[in-house]
C-alpha cells in the first residue's frame, strides 16, 4: 500500500509519503469531506483520510494489521493527530 498526503490539508506535520504491506481499504464518505490522504495498490486509488467541518471528526485509516500500526509513519501520524484533536 502506498499513502499520499493531500497538500497541506494534513492533520500531520509529514507530508512524505509513505508505503506499508497491508490490505487496500475501499470505503465510502459523506459530503462536506476534506481529504487529507489517498491510497493506491495495484488495486486502484481510494481515500485513506477525510476530516468534517463540523465538530472534531477525523479519519485515519492506513493499517489493519500490526506491521502496519507499528510503522514508524502511522505512528509518527497518530500521535501528531492526537496531539492537534486534543488542543
Amino acid at each position: 500500500m502506498n499513502y499520499k498526503y493531500i497538500k497541506e490539508s494534513s492533520l500531520t506535520d509529514r507530508k512524505e509519503e509513505f508505503s506499508i504491506t497491508d490490505e487496500h481499504c475501499f470505503i465510502n464518505y459523506g459530503k462536506d469531506v476534506t481529504v487529507t490522504m489517498t491510497s493506491s495498490s495495484e488495486c486502484e486509488e481510494s481515500i485513506a483520510g477525510w476530516t468534517v467541518k463540523y465538530g472534531e471528526v477525523c479519519v485515519y485509516i492506513p493499517a489493519h494489521n500490526k506491521e502496519g500500526l507499528m510503522s514508524r509513519p502511522v505512528q509518527t501520524d497518530l500521535e501528531a493527530i492526537t496531539k492537534k484533536m486534543i488542543q
